[in-house]
């Protein structure tokens, strides 16, 4: 199972996390894991990673992060894709001016 969780209070640069369980016992050749972020990569982990801390840029609207196992040879698993939505607070308003005659 893959979680993301993010920060919704930062509109750009967002703390994301992305935990995974492996199983119980991985193919001998698995080399490492990929981390993208709405298809470009963001971060290659070693074969034991469970997880991923780290800053993504959240857009409005959908944000996919994918996880891809590849092995020594190249090959990739299908990628393990959550799909957050994401819904950005309005800007506040400020510097309100107020003229009364």
């Amino acid at each position: 199972m893959v979680v993301a969780t993010y920060n919704p209070l930062l509109a750009q640069a967002a703390q994301v996390q992305i935990s995974w369980a492996l199983p119980i016992k991985p193919p001998p050749d698995m080399k490492g894991i990929k981390i993208n972020h709405n298809g470009a990569p963001i971060q290659d982990l070693p074969a034991t990673a469970t997880g991923w801390t780290g800053q993504a840029e959240i857009q409005e609207g959908e944000n996919i992060f994918e996880v891809i196992t590849y092995d020594t040879g190249g090959n990739e698993s299908e990628p393990v894709s959550v799909i957050k939505n994401v819904d950005l607070p309005p800007p506040p308003v400020t510097d309100v001016v107020v003229n009364i005659k």
